[in-house]
């Protein structure tokens, strides 16, 4: 499963247009451009019956519900074993595409480092 998931999140990585990620955001925007520098698993783990995934993303600056549809699209990848090249060549082309939000229960943000914005104020 760990490396299932790990494939499909390696589509995320590099600069890519999130405009199906976000509301509001015109595929011409180009503040829609988001650069992911990695995506991958840090582990599946069963607590009492069922699987936990932890996600490890690394980027700069996400949108308003940018990674809770990232979980969206991979759940419905792994769900429907889809091939995840097609439907990531249409998530990020400039069609409008209803890509699948993450419901927020069970989703934890364990933490959010400024790495870029400590090294340069770092005292």
């Amino acid at each position: 499963l760990e490396e299932r998931i790990n494939e499909v999140l390696q589509h995320f990585v590099g600069t890519r247009n999130y405009h199906n990620f976000t509301s509001g955001k015109a595929p011409s925007d180009a503040s829609a451009k988001r650069f992911v520098v990695s995506f991958r698993t840090g582990g599946v783990q069963v607590i009492n019956g069922r699987q936990y995934v932890s996600l490890q993303v690394d980027g700069q600056s996400f949108m308003i519900h940018q990674i809770r549809k990232m979980v969206g699209i991979l759940v419905y990848i792994l769900r429907f074993n889809k091939d995840p090249k097609p439907t990531f060549a249409s998530a990020f082309s400039h069609a409008k595409l209803s890509v699948p939000i993450a419901p927020s229960i069970g989703l934890l943000l364990d933490r959010v480092l400024y790495k870029q914005y400590n090294e340069k104020n770092s005292h």
